[in-house]
């Protein structure tokens, strides 16, 4: 399964998807300028894309019209919790 396919079977809100990018971008950068010991790079990357997978079951679903969810997503995340 690939990381979007984790996405979109958990329902992951765009949000919190663009957030998890952005950190397995960051990984990568400073992965590219490690120079200490040998690492799992792919490990390292693949946790920095999962990193909040579980985070929306913790979201107040009141308060996620300002982060750009709509009335139908907001749904979703409440069925998504239960």
């Amino acid at each position: 399964m690939t990381i979007n396919e984790v996405y979109k079977r958990y329902q992951t809100p765009s949000a919190l998807v663009t957030h998890m990018l952005r950190v397995g971008a960051l990984s990568q950068i400073i992965l590219d300028h490690w120079i200490s010991r040998d690492l799992n790079k792919s490990a390292i990357i693949t946790a920095s894309l999962l990193h909040d997978i579980a985070k929306p079951i913790t979201f107040d679903p009141q308060k996620q019209s300002k982060f750009g969810m709509s009335p139908a997503q907001i749904e979703d995340l409440i069925s998504f919790q239960k």
